[in-house]
């Protein structure tokens, strides 16, 4: 019995050869080779145009020169005002000027290098922008933002304010020993006028450290040594008046106990002035060189900029 399976053979092969020989068969062939020559174009495509890669490096170069140019400005004004505020900073420790003028130098000219920060954030956003279209994602930004800029300035302009109160409190507190040295010379040539006008002047000048905002444990140690070297001093007077020999003898003792305890009393000033100098001027100074590194880093990156070598 014959089923036709022969024929069916036939007539299916006939269908394949057809299908391989119609339109859409070629259309499958056409699609497959514009994949192939797509892939076999460049990637980057400022490869494939140079012009536009040396337009844009171009460009890069400019804007890095901007960017430079301008970072500079403001390094050197960083540099003027660390100078300065490190100016400032050691008439602050001696006291024996005001430091205000300094460090209000420093704010100034700080606050002078704004247009110049503006320039080269701007430059380095345009160089960034560039770069991506390079292909490149190593060019530098600047960290330190108009916002601190502002801020630097404010806190140098703090500074001042609080160091000239400092280098106050501190010369208060030698005057106030000297006030006291003067009542102690008056007191043992009895002149009792010149010993309460001399204690009248350390009771004023001690108002004065005791007022400082930047108390120290060690200013604290002094002050309770002095207040009592001067009380006991102004018991003395009083009690030579007054005329009164056991009043006196126990203002006298008051005072010998007092000043056994002057020399650490010195050594805590001492400790205290320098600590407290310090705290004035650290954070200041510490901004400063923030800002300084901050530059410091955009313009070596400039300097180590891949789509410029």
């Amino acid at each position: 019995m014959e089923f036709g399976l022969r024929q069916a053979s036939q007539s299916g092969g006939e269908i394949h050869r057809t299908m391989i020989g119609s339109p859409r068969g070629w259309a499958i062939s056409l699609v497959l080779a514009l994949g192939l020559l797509f892939c076999l174009r460049a990637a980057d495509p400022l490869v494939a145009d140079p012009a536009l890669g040396a337009v844009l490096t171009a460009q890069a170069a400019r804007s890095a020169d901007t960017a430079d140019e301008a970072l500079a400005t403001v390094d050197a004004a960083l540099l003027s005002a660390s100078d300065h505020a490190r100016s400032g900073s050691a008439a602050t420790i001696s006291g024996t000027t005001d430091p205000a003028t300094d460090f209000l130098a420093a704010a100034d000219s700080v606050a002078g290098s704004a247009p110049a920060r503006t320039v080269a954030e701007g430059a380095l956003e345009r160089l960034t922008a560039i770069g991506a279209r390079l292909g490149t994602d190593d060019t530098p930004a600047l960290t330190w933002s108009a916002a601190d800029l502002a801020a630097l300035v404010a806190q140098l302009r703090s500074t001042a304010g609080e160091a000239s109160a400092f280098v106050l409190m501190r010369q208060s507190a030698e005057a106030a020993m000297d006030a006291l040295g003067d009542a102690a010379a008056a007191i043992n040539a009895s002149d009792l006028d010149a010993a309460d006008a001399a204690l009248a002047r350390a009771a004023l000048e001690l108002t004065i450290v005791t007022a400082w905002e930047g108390r120290l444990d060690t200013l604290s140690v002094w002050l309770d040594t002095v207040n009592e070297l001067a009380a006991a001093s102004q018991a003395i007077v009083d009690a030579a008046r007054a005329g009164d020999p056991v009043a006196l003898a126990e203002a006298r003792s008051r005072y010998a106990t007092a000043a056994e305890a002057a020399a650490l009393a010195d050594r805590a000033l001492a400790i205290a002035l320098s600590e407290g100098g310090g705290a004035v001027v650290a954070p200041a100074l510490a901004s400063l060189a923030d800002a300084r590194r901050a530059v410091a880093a955009a313009r070596f990156g400039l300097a180590s900029l891949s789509i410029l070598r």
